[in-house]
């Protein structure tokens, strides 16, 4: 199973009775394992003024890591902006790119002024769980030490002006290391060893603000917080994508911070994060963070409920458990950011049970261990296909729940709705996502050519609704596959546009959509009455597959109708398509048939042409042949009719009165013929097909010989009044 990548955030931590030089030496070896064990990159954050903490000086860590390791990417996360001037952040990081090329990831974040630190990040109301991730209400720094903070950013050099020149502190050091930096004072200036340095430039942020839209405006990859600040990571990177334009990458990229603890078992994982809380603690009153308590220190010195209100968000979005309870969070994480990556963070008292927190980790994730090789996306076991006529209430169960377990209570009438695929299937297409064994793990409906299932579509538009992944089935990349499965659906077709509408509260599917490259249509947006008396909110979404059209002069649509032989190449093509469309539906049933039947199978569906009495076709406006229907003499019970046979229009005709003038010339000719009915068979999967027979006046009949022996055959029946 093909995951996101996994990395790793090490802040050089160290536990009571330590030494900064024991947490160093950590961090050396936890680079060297984190190498071992296949993950991505290797990153260190930079903390000043910390009593637990021994990575004041990331830069000069790095060098000592890159040294230490081999191939791993190694960076900051990040490196505050606000500590230095912009040519010596790059002075630093073009050091170690040069000694070790296209290895270094420069992260940038953006301080804050000595203002600005005397104010706690403010409390939001409450807590929300979207699509089952907990977005935790920001709390109260309570007992905030503010004056201590004012010390250390003058210490640090900081100025009141810091954040407001952060935008054009990065953009002189994208200009430092591509050698096009111009002072006002027009004087030639090179910033060696930055400038040729292979550094890839990343921002960081923890909130929807200068941060993620800067990151966004230039084209950088982005570093969304959810282990400092949980309950703002997707509208940071909400931000980031809306702001996206292309610039050093060509499309946005996210990695998403998380806090984890991983053990055997989820007792002996939270026993090892007991300290987390009282370390956690420290940091939000201003001492700087502790060095970590033991399990038995944090036992003996618990938090007050008072202190507990503190950091509860912290607690709660810390991934500490069995590496089972860890990936199944993790997989929740990844689907709801739409990260591209992921970030982990992990403190204990013991470098140990750091080293194997990472080690559990890595192999429950299935990451690559040892020689670095690329890691190559496993086959699934599953396939996309249409959903068949006995899996419809297995099909609608899984729609239900999905939609159930990821955005709460939904009303009677709507999950009525999720569950009838019987009904879904006459306006659209249902493809399902389905095991051989005959699991369905994932649903989608998706319109059919020229007939959209809402109004969000266009003339040229293939929209799609519905999207649905069974829950115990998320995180193994199906809602993904069966979105690009809908784009290939509508290249096939000659759309220039995928669409979807959703409710504002889908941010899981949201963040899919942005990740694959779908964009926000607010022209089509606004509150729309769902269910008589329901009214809310829809985002529409579009992913553009080709220039729109230019609108056509309007004109009434008319058709040619040429009756040929039934060996015409015209209509041997045609029905070499209709195989190549429609066989597939029916392979499972056609070979099940054989095996039982015989040869009888075989010759059921054998068209003789002397039993065809005339083949038509339909025929555009530029002489193409757009559609093949056929009548048959057919001796049916003891009586003689005739037998509409192998209707099929090609895609692009459907839907704009091709297949009506097809069937109104096969009536025409029947009626000069005196025949005073036509009948016709079709498949149970054939629902385009059923639902325009219907609406021209066929009416189904009980099956007759020689599809009885076939289960899934239909047929109908329309009564003609003679020519007279």
């Amino acid at each position: 199973m093909s995951r996101v990548p996994l990395s790793v955030l090490d802040l050089s931590p160290f536990g009571t009775g330590q030494t900064p030089a024991d947490g160093l030496r950590a961090s050396i070896d936890l680079a060297r394992t984190a190498e071992r064990l296949g993950y991505r990159r290797y990153w260190v954050a930079e903390h000043h003024f910390n009593p637990g903490v021994a990575g004041a000086a990331p830069h000069v860590l790095l060098a000592a890591v890159a040294a230490a390791t081999r191939d791993i990417r190694i960076g900051t996360a990040a490196t505050i902006i606000g500590n230095y001037s912009p040519a010596q952040v790059a002075e630093a990081a073009g050091v170690v790119a040069q000694l070790h090329p296209g290895r270094f990831d420069l992260g940038i974040g953006r301080s804050g002024s000595r203002s600005a630190a005397q104010t706690p990040p403010p409390a939001t109301a409450q807590d929300r769980i979207v699509d089952g991730l907990l977005l935790p209400a920001a709390r109260p720094f309570a007992g905030f030490d503010s004056e201590r903070f004012v010390v250390q950013a003058r210490l640090l050099g900081r100025s009141e002006a810091d954040g407001e020149r952060f935008a054009d502190d990065v953009a002189d050091i994208l200009s430092f290391f591509d050698g096009t930096y111009a002072p006002p004072e027009n004087l030639p200036i090179h910033v060696t060893p930055a400038e040729g340095a292979d550094v890839t430039v990343w921002i960081h942020g923890s909130t929807a603000g200068p941060s993620a839209r800067l990151a966004g405006e230039r084209g950088l990859p982005f570093g969304a917080n959810y282990h400092v600040a949980p309950g703002f990571v997707l509208d940071a990177i909400a931000e980031y994508r809306a702001a996206f334009r292309p610039g050093l990458i060509p499309e946005p990229y996210v990695v998403v911070s998380v806090d984890a603890v991983v053990a055997e078992t989820d007792a002996a994982a939270r026993r090892l994060a007991a300290g987390y809380g009282r370390w956690v603690h420290s940091i939000r009153a201003g001492q700087g963070a502790v060095p970590f308590p033991s399990p038995d220190e944090a036992a003996a010195d618990p938090l007050t409920d008072e202190e507990l209100a503190v950091v509860r968000d912290r607690l709660d979005t810390q991934f500490a458990g069995s590496p089972e309870t860890v990936v199944q969070r993790l997989e929740t994480l990844q689907r709801v950011t739409g990260a591209d990556e992921l970030l982990v963070t992990t403190v204990t008292h013991d470098a140990a049970d750091r080293v194997r927190s990472y080690e559990l980790l890595a192999e429950a994730w299935g990451t690559v261990a040892d020689d670095r090789a690329p890691q190559t996306a496993s086959a699934p076991d599953w396939t996309i296909r249409l959903v068949r006529t006995e899996e419809y209430e297995r099909a609608g169960e899984v729609t239900a729940q999905a939609y159930l377990s990821s955005y709460g209570e939904l009303s009677e009438q709507y999950v009525a709705s999720l569950r009838d695929v019987a009904g879904r299937v006459r306006s659209g297409d249902v493809w399902v996502a389905a095991t051989d064994a005959g699991e369905i793990l994932g649903t989608v409906w998706v319109s059919r050519p020229n007939r959209p299932l809402a109004d969000v579509a266009r003339p040229g538009e293939t929209d799609f609704r519905q999207l649905a992944v069974a829950p115990s089935a998320r995180g193994r990349g199906i809602g993904e596959a069966l979105t690009r499965h809908v784009i290939d659906l509508a290249r096939e077709r000659g759309s220039h546009r995928v669409v979807m509408n959703s409710g504002p509260e889908m941010v899981g599917a949201h963040a899919l959509y942005a990740k694959l490259g779908f964009e926000r249509l607010p022209e089509r947006e606004g509150v729309k009455e769902v269910e008589p008396g329901r009214f809310i909110e829809l985002l529409s979404f579009g992913y553009d597959l080709a220039p729109e059209p230019a609108p056509a002069p309007a004109r009434h649509r008319s058709w040619t109708l040429e009756t040929v032989a039934w060996d015409d190449p015209r209509a041997s093509a045609l029905r070499e398509e209709m195989d190549a469309e429609v066989s597939p539906r029916y392979a499972d049933r056609l070979a099940a048939a054989a095996a039982e039947l015989g040869d009888e199978a075989g010759q059921t569906f054998v068209v003789r042409p002397d039993s065809i009495v005339a083949t038509v076709l339909v025929v555009d406006e530029t002489g193409d042949a757009v559609g093949h229907a056929a009548l048959r003499d057919l001796a049916h019970d003891g009586t003689r009719d005739l037998e509409v046979k192998r209707v099929f229009v090609k895609p692009r005709a459907r839907g704009i009165g091709a297949s009506r003038a097809l069937l109104a010339e096969l009536e025409r000719i029947a009626q000069d013929r005196g025949v005073n009915r036509l009948i016709l068979q079709t498949g149970d999967r054939q629902h385009d097909a059923v639902a325009l027979y219907e609406r021209i006046g066929y009416r189904p009949i009980p099956i007759f010989e020689p599809y009885r022996a076939f289960t899934f055959s239909q047929c109908f029946e329309k009564e003609l009044v003679p020519a007279s």
